[in-house]
């Protein structure tokens, strides 16, 4: 998604967390060949539809996923064990 590509993958806690189906690419079950068949050929026969699938996913990576996004939640995740620390150590 971040190169601008339509995703197809199967459900599960990763991808079904990325990808907007239908916005974004597609979710498919777990050996579902008809399925993965029918989810690439519309990216296949309309370069348009590729397109807009494309840029909707990188620009969901670069909203939710951009490093320093990613870098300022985890300081936030892990800031009140440090003060926690601190203040258990004293001054």
């Amino acid at each position: 998604m971040a190169s601008a590509l339509p995703a197809v993958a199967t459900r599960g806690h990763g991808p079904a967390e990325i990808i907007e189906a239908g916005s974004t690419g597609f979710l498919l079950e777990r050996d579902d060949w008809d399925g993965f068949v029918a989810a690439v050929l519309p990216y296949v026969d309309d370069p348009q539809l590729r397109k807009s699938h494309g840029e909707a996913g990188r620009q969901r990576v670069i909203d939710r996923y951009a490093a320093g996004r990613e870098a300022a939640e985890l300081a936030d995740l892990i800031r009140p064990f440090i003060i926690g620390n601190a203040a258990e150590r004293g001054p």
